[in-house]
């Protein structure tokens, strides 16, 4: 599955793309705050 089909599965919108894109950036920014966190409760 390419980035074409899925976007025609979504009806080729940039918006479901772009929030897509979105919630991604979101979701790694917690997830690497999360390990950062994690790293040095681990460390200290």
């Amino acid at each position: 599955m390419n980035i074409g089909t899925i976007s025609q599965m979504l009806g080729s919108g940039e918006s479901e793309f772009s929030m897509i894109m979105l919630w991604n950036y979101i979701v790694a920014i917690l997830t690497l705050t999360f390990w950062i966190a994690f790293y040095m409760w681990l460390v200290i």
